[in-house]
């Protein structure tokens, strides 16, 4: 039995004799097949050819992203905070050192009323920047209102309600 992860995304699938025939979450219209069609991987491949970097972006944000790039190449931002971490977007490629700079309680998944408490939580605040998934992306102003309609976007498609821009 292997753990099956697409070369697409990254996402890892449950244990099976052999790799899927395809990926789910790239065939969604949204996402896309590479050239060499759908492609898979395991965790031990991954591992013998790839490292996650992990680096400090400010004081409690960490930025965790895989070396050299995999998938679509997106890191994800560990927010360390006095009750817990949270997890911003998932992590391919998973390690002893990983694990250990993510360990403590985590709030992840989000739902909808926590998106909408975390919004009210950072208004009261001035900022105007957010860094962002990938390394070197950064929402360099504007970043409050970038917030807003984010979060807004997020719980709509929780809700049902999400309609894509050429809807």
């Amino acid at each position: 039995m292997i753990h099956s992860i697409c070369m697409t995304c990254g996402t890892q699938f449950a244990a099976a004799p052999a790799a899927p025939a395809h990926c789910p979450i790239c065939e969604d219209e949204r996402q896309y097949v590479g050239w060499q069609g759908q492609r898979w991987t395991t965790l031990a491949d991954l591992q013998a050819g790839h490292h996650n970097q992990i680096k400090t972006e400010e004081p409690n944000l960490t930025g965790i992203g895989t070396q050299p790039g995999f998938a679509i190449a997106q890191r994800a931002l560990l927010v360390q905070t006095a009750v817990g971490n949270l997890l911003w977007d998932c992590i391919s490629l998973l390690d002893d050192a990983t694990v250990e700079a993510v360990k403590a309680p985590n709030l992840i998944p989000l739902p909808a009323a926590e998106v909408q408490r975390i919004v009210a939580a950072v208004e009261p605040y001035a900022f105007d920047r957010i860094y962002g998934a990938w390394w070197d992306r950064v929402v360099a102003r504007e970043a409050k209102t970038a917030v807003s309609r984010s979060a807004a976007r997020y719980i709509r498609a929780l809700e049902g309600k999400f309609q894509a821009p050429d809807d």
